[in-house]
């Protein structure tokens, strides 16, 4: 008799966690001409729960938290979105590109200044005011949560690791961070001391992620991808050359 009980009771248990559970699905297109977009990057708002869009523009999205939540949509190039989830049925998400996305100026992609749609790899721009209003004013590197293809690891209280496309280790990285083209790297060790770093948010003006090898530009040991934080000072330089 008490095996029956505890077997109805683990049963029980577990078919509440199992109903418990939402399931978001849907597609996700560009307004233009209606083509999927593959890899948009789905999160849901005040979580590190999320995915991506398949090669159909598809997604699925299996949680704990319960409906109605918001889903963050966000691609390259294109306006991000907010979604308001109220029940299970599948989502039609439609993206218009981003007119002032087309004109910005990077440099992180080939080491000089070009416009965004022209960089030769996949590259994200965080802007002053995304990093201020995603949790980057306590840590600039929290502004990166949204970015596509970019994982936080919270090591300890104060420390955050960086990995890029889920390449990560656990006491190395194979991002290469920088603050105005100087390396962040703990010289010997491999490793990112974001508690330790010398970013701070009051100059930082963007956050430019470049996505896939840079080891022709960047050196050897630079296989995922780059996560560069530019202060105001180097960006007004580079616009100034632009200009003349």
């Amino acid at each position: 008799m008490k095996q029956l009980c505890w077997l109805l009771n683990i049963s029980s248990f577990i078919t509440s966690s199992i109903f418990s559970q939402s399931v978001v699905s849907g597609t996700i297109t560009e307004s233009d001409f209606g083509d999927p977009l593959i890899g948009a990057s789905i999160l849901i708002e005040g979580t590190t729960e999320g995915t991506i869009s398949d090669e159909n523009g598809d997604f699925s999205l299996t949680t704990d938290e319960s409906l109605p939540l918001t889903l963050i949509i966000s691609y390259v190039g294109y306006t991000m979105q907010t979604v308001r989830v109220e029940n299970s049925a599948p989502l039609s998400i439609v993206l218009a590109p981003s007119s002032l996305i087309a004109d910005e100026v990077i440099i992180s992609a080939s080491r000089r200044a070009e416009k965004l749609q022209e960089a030769p790899a996949a590259v994200s721009v965080i802007s002053a005011a995304e990093v201020s209003s995603s949790g980057g004013s306590l840590a600039p590197v929290r502004a990166l949560i949204n970015s596509p293809g970019v994982e936080l690891q919270q090591q300890t209280g104060q420390r955050i690791n960086l990995a890029l496309r889920g390449l990560s280790g656990v006491f190395s990285t194979d991002v290469f961070p920088m603050l105005d083209y100087r390396s962040l790297i703990t010289p010997g060790l491999e490793f990112f001391d974001s508690q330790n770093s010398p970013i701070n948010n009051i100059d930082l003006e963007r956050i430019e992620v470049v996505l896939g090898p840079g080891s022709a530009l960047y050196g050897p040991d630079v296989t995922s991808g780059v996560v560069h934080f530019i202060s105001q000072r180097i960006l007004s330089g580079i616009q100034a050359q632009l200009l003349n």
